[in-house]
């Protein structure tokens, strides 16, 4: 091959500028010497006195060239010429050395470290290396960026033979660092018909060139696809990249070349390279005269383990042109050997196996994720957290009933919770991210579950990822539902309602078309559910007073919930109901109820104080909670009546609460008095609160008497202490300061709570000439950190008393 024949293609050779390497006299007298002249370079060689010139045109537009002399490893001396361009990336060099006779001879010309045109951006390389007794001199196409397992691969390499001046062939080879290792040779043997359906370590990620399949096909387990090349040539220095797995070790290699179909050029020689080793492969025959599926086996020494995998294309056989294809590549772990089944049991056993394990299952495709789906109810606990690990690389259409099965529980026994399980959070971000997938299982289960615990889940979690659509679904479940479930399926829909995401399924939910064929059992539980959303729901209304008539028991008391809210907006039909219900229902569980939920409704009241009067203590017990605090002067002797004579102690419980604030007259001030002899102690208590929050000084005396008696409950004594203050009973003020005190330094067990209900009332009474006294107590580092905040509000306080 001559020295011509190696120049760079499409050179643009014109004029160089002045610019002039001077010859001295020591140049004319070395073997070889150069100097420019316009835009010719004026090459010179010398021996035994004798001087033969060439003369080489250069390209335009370059700096000051630089002239330097080399020896080649035989001795034979050569020059390298060197010239920036004025604008643009690269180097012009030119390469020239004596030849047998003497004269000068051409080695190359052109521009190095410029990036060809194309995706690639790979440059053209000089190396200069040392070599026995001389330079030994490459040049090569360097890959844009570090590719082969971070190293930059050099291709389509050419070394000049020092002896014959001429280039040759030289193998792919990459940069690295001074420190790597050497390439170690190693050869491929034939191993029969390749394995291709046991887990897999490797996964091809990006090549410096391929068809339009990609590259992924090299690793997929399968003949059908593979990887070709589709560069210029016969794809010397083409690369193909395959991420790896430290977690791993590495016993070889398995490749199979000939794939199902595929017809062309075959390797002949390759390279693989890893993080931290380098193996130049021969391969021992033309693999594409073999069956299909021939495999081939390369065996290392020693097991390694390694990120990164990178397989680059030397020698081939076939024809310049030929698109060179390799089928399937894989590294053999000796983990394969086992099977899914016994890698996905290896989950469980902990450490460097089981990390193994997962890697493997998790880069092995469909076959691995379902052998992981099928034995992820036999793993512990920590090997499903694994197991899911391996799911997660599966695809979305194969995963999604599993994980979505397990999120409402499948699997699990019957003493599994669901709200303590941190093991949830992933399924359920898997189920969001496949959500199209996920949807219909989870309508699926929400109606046909095995259990009102899957179909509960499903319900919520439903409404949680699609709040708008499990509007549409979530009636329909009610139909048949156990009461557990219907409460679950309640907080579902309960749930979707808040999203605003769902205010346009919410409008639509009692339409004509919405309603038709949903059962009463249904709309009723679907109300129940809105809560208040429904009052600004369409239809809500109108779906409410069609269930009020003709229902039954059960649905009358259930009916009270939605009727009493659209009732406190003035609907006239939820008011008769529930009037109704609380004057003329038959049971007095519906009354009691009706009678609770009636509540703040004004028009309801009469309803309520006719109540009062009824047989059943519950309904008179509600008709009090009901009308605490809108009790009137002329509707509070009923209420003492109660209070004085009720058997029902939790009715007259009630009745110490309905007061409220209200000023009292004498007579309901004096059933109140009396109460603090009840033998009863919740109605004591309920009495002495009464009296203080009313304000009812005239039971000053009373209640100082009950919080003195030190043979009475702490509870009543504290609610005393308190209810002195909302007295403003000043006069009672060295008795509260003295129980203060006792907080901070306890005696009795019943210190501590009488000297807070005393501060309590010290911050009503708040007397000015006294507060210094707590002082000390506040700022003392041994009293409590919470008494403290409660001493410095005391201290701080304005009082209530007299405003």
């Amino acid at each position: 091959m001559s020295a011509r024949a190696l120049r760079w293609s499409r050179l643009a050779v014109v004029a160089l500028g002045p610019s002039v390497v001077p010859a001295s006299a020591q140049a004319l007298e070395a073997p070889l010497s150069a100097s420019v002249e316009g835009r010719v370079l004026h090459v010179q060689a010398c021996r035994g006195g004798r001087c033969t010139t060439t003369d080489l045109e250069l390209a335009a537009g370059l700096g000051p060239a630089t002239t330097e002399p080399l020896t080649l490893v035989n001795g034979r001396p050569a020059l390298l010429v060197e010239a920036l361009p004025t604008g643009g990336p690269g180097r012009f060099v030119v390469m020239v050395a004596q030849d047998d006779s003497g004269a000068p001879r051409e080695l190359l010309r052109g521009f190095i470290d410029r990036p060809r045109g194309g995706d690639d951006g790979a440059t053209r390389v000089l190396l200069r290396e040392p070599g026995a007794g001389g330079v030994d001199v490459s040049f090569a196409w360097r890959s844009s960026r570090p590719i082969a397992c971070g190293r930059h691969v050099l291709s389509k390499s050419q070394r000049l033979d020092p002896r014959e001046l001429a280039w040759r062939p030289a193998p792919t080879r990459t940069l690295a660092a001074a420190a790597a290792p050497p390439v170690t040779p190693a050869f491929a043997s034939r191993g029969g018909a390749a394995s291709l359906d046991g887990p897999r370590l490797l996964v091809a990620t990006v090549a410096t060139s391929a068809t339009a399949d990609g590259p992924s096909g090299l690793t997929d387990g399968t003949l059908e696809r593979g990887w070709a090349e589709s560069a210029d040539g016969l794809g010397e220095g083409e690369v193909v990249v395959m991420s790896s797995s430290s977690d791993v070790a590495i016993e070889g290699f398995e490749l199979v070349v000939r794939g199902r179909g595929e017809a062309g050029a075959t390797p002949r020689t390759l390279l693989v390279y890893t993080d931290r080793e380098a193996f130049h492969v021969t391969m021992p025959e033309d693999a594409g005269a073999q069956p299909e599926g021939t495999g081939y086996v390369v065996s290392l020494a020693t097991p390694i383990r390694t990120e990164c995998v990178a397989l680059a294309l030397e020698g081939a056989y076939g024809a310049r042109g030929d698109v060179v294809r390799i089928a399937e590549f894989r590294a053999r772990t000796g983990l394969e050997r086992e099977g899914f089944e016994a890698l996905v049991s290896r989950l469980d056993h902990g450490g460097d196996e089981a990390r193994a394990a997962e890697v493997l299952l998790a880069r092995s495709g469909s076959l691995a994720v379902g052998a992981t789906m099928r034995g992820f109810d036999a793993l512990g606990p920590a090997g499903r957290v694994r197991a899911l690990d391996v799911i997660e690389s599966g695809s979305c259409a194969e995963t999604a009933r599993f994980v979505v099965e397990r999120l409402v529980g499948r699997g699990r026994d019957a003493r599994w919770d669901a709200d303590g399980d941190e093991s949830l959070d992933a399924l359920r971000e898997r189920t969001q991210r496949c959500l199209a997938d996920s949807s219909p299982i989870l309508e699926d289960l929400l109606l046909k579950g095995l259990d009102d615990r899957e179909r509960g889940l499903a319900g919520r979690e439903l409404a949680s990822l699609v709040p708008a659509s499990s509007l549409s679904v979530l009636p329909r479940a009610f139909d048949g539902a156990s009461p557990a479930l219907r409460a679950r399926l309640r907080d579902a829909v309960h749930a979707a309602s808040q999203n605003r995401r769902a205010r346009l399924a919410l409008e639509g939910l009692f339409t004509p078309a919405a309603s038709e064929g949903r059962s009463r059992v249904a709309t009723l539980e679907l109300l129940r559910a809105l809560g208040d959303v429904a009052l600004s729901v369409p239809g809500a209304a109108t779906a409410t007073a069609e269930l009020m008539r003709g229902a039954d028991f059960r649905e009358r008391y259930l009916l009270l919930q939605p009727a009493a809210r659209f009732a406190g907006r003035g609907d006239p039909e939820a008011l008769r109901f529930l009037e109704a219900s609380v004057s003329r229902e038959p049971s007095a569980e519906v009354r009691a109820q009706a009678a609770r939920l009636a509540r703040g409704v004004p028009s309801l009241k009469p309803a309520l104080l006719r109540a009062l009067g009824d047989a059943s203590p519950r309904v008179r017990e509600a008709a009090l909670v009901a009308l605490a605090g809108h009790v009137e002067g002329v509707e509070a002797p009923q209420v003492a009546s109660l209070l004085r004579d009720d058997p029902w102690p939790f009715v007259r419980v009630a009745a110490t609460a309905a007061f409220g604030t209200a000023r009292l007259d004498e007579s309901t001030a004096s059933a109140l008095v009396g109460a603090l002899d009840d033998r009863t102690l919740a109605v004591r208590l309920g009495a002495v609160k009464a009296l203080g929050a009313a304000r009812v000084s005239s039971a000053a005396d009373r209640v100082r008497a009950v919080a003195s008696d030190g043979r009475l409950d702490t509870s009543l004594r504290a609610a005393a202490l308190a209810a002195l203050g909302r007295l403003c009973r000043q006069d009672d003020a060295s008795l509260l300061y003295k129980l203060a005190s006792r907080a901070v330094a306890p005696e009795l067990g019943y210190d501590r709570d009488l000297g807070v209900a005393a501060l309590a009332a010290l911050e009503e009474l708040r007397p000015v000439d006294r507060a210094k006294e707590l002082l000390p107590y506040v700022r003392d580092p041994r009293t409590p950190r919470e008494l403290r905040a409660i001493l410095r509000r005391v201290v701080e306080a304005t009082g209530r008393c007299g405003a």
